[in-house]
């Protein structure tokens, strides 16, 4: 079957459909993936065979990717953005068997507003209803849990600084980098992009030993191989945290405004370091810019020994 997938944006959101890609190819189907125009690098790590992109800037973009999706013809559509231009495209293919992601957004709004849901309770995360929703295309069997990577003589840590939202940028990388640069049989690689930790002046331009910043040095195709030639990674909510569990590497990732239960940041897939006693997270649905109560106690609490203990554990094991 020619199926094509559609996630218009996130990067993060977009590198979350690697499992049905994986599962679809596995299964004998040629897939497709339809992402917007600036998020191609984050397509291209997919594995797809065929990558379409659209920018809905330019004047008749709409027109003209249904028509080129008609012409295409595909036998199945899946549709993991869930918006009235993924409707109308999904809807444009005669004949093609159509399925949409069920991703429950009222649901997170409901926890951002209310925090009603109970500490500890679980939900499918979003990477498993983008499975589900291909599902019927998949053949009994076939695997698409993720391999973890195994290290070499030296372990190969990426730390990734900043976030987009402001809410999401955790504290104290500086003083982590002080941190684990001294534990030997590390070796550490500072990545970010430069307008989201512009207020950092120490990590723009750390620069001691045992460190190697690319902070401001790296596109997202670049970011990716980065990424992929490590075997630890540390940092927020981002992309860039959605990269390296598709690589396989093990994952610390700082939760702060937002919360596991949203389903993006699982502790299937990553070492989640939050802060689960505050009552007032989760505040944003995505992160936000400021601190509602003006404390951001949901950043400040989580201490460096969340991670370092760990990676020193990692070192002493050889693992």
């Amino acid at each position: 079957m020619k199926i094509l997938l559609i996630r218009f944006s996130s990067a993060g959101d977009i590198l979350l459909a690697a499992g049905p890609v994986a599962a679809l190819k596995a299964s004998g189907h040629t897939v497709y993936f339809l992402a917007g125009e600036k998020y191609y690098g984050a397509a291209s790590a997919l594995g797809a065979d065929e990558i379409i992109t659209v920018d809905f800037k330019k004047k008749g973009a709409l027109q003209g990717l249904v028509s080129s999706v008609k012409k295409t013809g595909f036998d199945a559509v899946v549709d993991l953005q869930g918006n009235y231009r993924s409707f109308i495209v999904k809807n444009s293919c005669p004949g093609a068997e159509v399925r949409t992601a069920v991703k429950d957004p009222v649901k997170r709004r409901l926890m951002a507003a209310f925090k009603w849901f109970i500490s500890g309770s679980t939900y499918c995360a979003v990477a498993d209803k983008y499975i589900n929703a291909c599902s019927d295309f998949i053949k009994p069997g076939v695997k698409t849990a993720k391999k973890r990577k195994k290290k070499g003589r030296v372990l190969k840590i990426a730390v990734h600084a900043g976030a987009r939202w402001a809410n999401k940028r955790w504290p104290y990388f500086k003083e982590l980098l002080d941190s684990l640069r001294l534990i030997k049989g590390t070796g550490i690689i500072l990545t970010g992009v430069k307008d989201e930790v512009v207020n950092s002046t120490e990590l723009l331009y750390y620069k001691k030993s045992g460190v190697i910043n690319m902070i401001g040095k790296t596109d997202f195709p670049a970011l990716l191989k980065v990424i992929k030639n490590a075997d630890v990674f540390i940092g927020n909510d981002t992309a860039a945290a959605h990269a390296a569990s598709l690589y396989g590497l093990k994952c610390f990732v700082f939760l702060g405004p937002t919360v596991r239960q949203f389903g993006f940041i699982t502790e299937r897939d990553f070492t989640v370091i939050e802060d689960v006693r505050l009552l007032c997270r989760p505040c944003h649905i995505h992160g936000g810019d400021s601190c509602p109560i003006g404390t951001f106690d949901c950043m400040k609490n989580l201490r460096i020994a969340a991670v370092t203990d760990e990676i020193k554990k990692l070192t002493s094991r050889g693992k």
